[in-house]
Formats: C-alpha cells, sequence, structure tokens
C-alpha cells in the first residue's frame, strides 16, 4: 500500500495492516490517473467532496460528493481522480480483522467475501454517521494508545454494521451472485472453515480436491 501511494505522489504510512488518511493529504497533483494495480487488502473510501471514477475488473464507477465505497481483495484496481477528493480512505486486512477482532469475522459479515458492489450515494443524514467515523478511526489511529489497534478493531466492527445495514442489509452470498462466483464462495467457506479444524485439532487430514468438491455435490474437475 505504501509503495503504491509513494508512485501516485503522496504518502501512506502504516504500522500494522491498518491505515486511515484523509484523501486530501494522500494524492499528489490533479488530475491523476492511476496505472492498473491487484490490490490484497479491503478498502473503504468516505468521499465528502470530489469527482472522479474507479474501475474494478472491467466495471467502472462514477465518484462524486457523497460518494462511500467498499473493495475486497483479489480484483484488479484502479482510479482516476478530476477534482481533489476530501473524506477518508481506509484500508485493512483480513489477518487485520482476525487478530483485533475475532476469528470467524468472515461468517459475521459475508460481504467482506462478495463480488463486485457498486459505489453507494446515500443521503446526508446517513453519510454522516460514516464521516463521523472515519474522523473517530483517525483520531485514535493518531493516538499512543497502547490499545489503540484494538479500539480501531471495535470501531471498524461498527463500521461494517454500518455498511451491512444501509448497503447490505438483504445480501445472500449463496443467491444474489452468478452460479459460479457462489461456488467459489462457497469453497472460501469451506477451505476458511477447514484451516481452523486443523489448528483445533479437529480433523488430522488436509483435504483434497475431491474433498470440496463433493461438499457442493460438484465433480471434481469442475
Amino acid at each position: 500500500m505504501s509503495e503504491f501511494y509513494a508512485s501516485m505522489g503522496g504518502t501512506l504510512e502504516q504500522e500494522v495492516d491498518f491505515t486511515i488518511h484523509r484523501l486530501e493529504e494522500v494524492h499528489g497533483e490533479i488530475p491523476i490517473k492511476s496505472s492498473l494495480f491487484r490490490a490484497n487488502y479491503y478498502s473503504v473510501l468516505i468521499i465528502r467532496k470530489g469527482r472522479g471514477r474507479y474501475i474494478i475488473d472491467d466495471q467502472f464507477y462514477p465518484t462524486q460528493d457523497g460518494t462511500i465505497y467498499f473493495t475486497n481483495p483479489g480484483h484488479i484496481k484502479g482510479f482516476e481522480i478530476y477534482e481533489l477528493s476530501h473524506g477518508y480512505v481506509i484500508t485493512f486486512s483480513e489477518s487485520f480483522l482476525k487478530q483485533y477482532v475475532h476469528e470467524n469475522i468472515l461468517d459475521e459479515f459475508p460481504f467482506l467475501i462478495a463480488e463486485v458492489a457498486p459505489p453507494s450515494y446515500p443521503d446526508r443524514e446517513v453519510f454522516q454517521i460514516y464521516d463521523d467515523l472515519g474522523e473517530q478511526l483517525l483520531q485514535e489511529y493518531g493516538s499512543g494508545s497502547n490499545y489503540k489497534f484494538k479500539v480501531i478493531g471495535s470501531l471498524l466492527v461498527v463500521l461494517l454494521l454500518k455498511i451491512k445495514e444501509h448497503f447490505w442489509k438483504a445480501y445472500d452470498p449463496l443467491t444474489e451472485v452468478p452460479a459460479n462466483a457462489s461456488i467459489a464462495l462457497t469453497f472460501k467457506r469451506h477451505l476458511e472453515q477447514h484451516f481452523r479444524d486443523l489448528l483445533a485439532g479437529n480433523c488430522d487430514r488436509l483435504f483434497q480436491v475431491q474433498d470440496y468438491a463433493h461438499a457442493q455435490y460438484l465433480h471434481r474437475r469442475f
């Protein structure tokens, strides 16, 4: 993350797999068009003011005043900024969530393994909730507290709950995505559970392809 922002003329310092910065402080000279890159982290952007667009795989989405968008790891991404953005960029990894929240975080928030979601443009009252959370996270991130990452983990849970409440309320990853994506999501869940079982001593062998296929009633060559 740090290297990417440096290549764009900005700075991004990080102690662990979590960062939050003001958008207006991380970007260089406007306008900006980034190169495409594959991110291995989650990101939440809270754009109070600004105009541009972002790219995920082959999808293009506009950003404007009052935009909130969430992206997950693994996709090809890029962005363009036409007017200086004001707000917050929050990045974190799955390992950070598991360390400072709990191990079963993906079960509580299934959209963390979802497919691409479009940005949201909530009304001013709802947007203010996210703006306030961004400010709280930023203040805690800059504190010298020995417990700051625990506090940040708790605030991230609030942020994820709000995202779930406002944008993913009725989301079911096994019914809302195409068949192939649904199979991939279920596979990731089975893989995650298998490694938990191995670590806990509840399983004494590594699953093979046919085991995962059998769990979804699929042929192993699928």
